[in-house]
């Protein structure tokens, strides 16, 4: 139990890193990180735990122990092979990381634009396609 919610953890905090550099708000980087990773997160640590627990002694092999070492190296190269097609069926969606942060990029830099012509207020925003002449 503690090795998924650690996976998960690890998993959203990678994944969430370079968006909130990125200057992206803790809401979207939340919404993205979940949108993103849950399913291949999930997907690599189902396989993984089935294969640990299929391998005799695997689970009672201590950290100094090559069977424990070994069984989880072999369980987290067959999840990653299996997780890559469910990365592509995502990314294949609209659902990869670059994407959603790149749409939610758009639509704060589109929204700045609007305020401005309106306004005249707000800082005129660049990049992103958006015209600024």
């Amino acid at each position: 139990m503690l090795s998924v919610a650690l996976a998960f953890l690890f998993g959203y905090t990678l994944t969430s890193l370079p968006l909130l550099r990125a200057s992206l708000t803790l809401a979207v980087v939340v919404l993205v990180a979940l949108a993103v990773d849950t399913l291949s997160i999930a997907t690599m640590e189902v396989i993984d735990n089935m294969i640990m627990v299929g391998v005799p002694g695997a689970m009672d092999a201590g950290l100094g122990d090559v069977l424990f070492w070994g069984s989880l190296s072999f369980a987290l190269v067959v999840a990653g092979v299996v997780a890559f097609p469910v990365n592509r069926w995502l990314i294949a969606r609209g659902r990869g990381h670059h994407r959603l942060a790149l749409r939610t990029q758009r639509c704060r830099v589109a929204r700045r634009h609007e305020r401005y012509i309106t306004t005249g207020h707000a800082a005129r925003p660049t990049g992103m396609g958006v015209p600024t002449g």
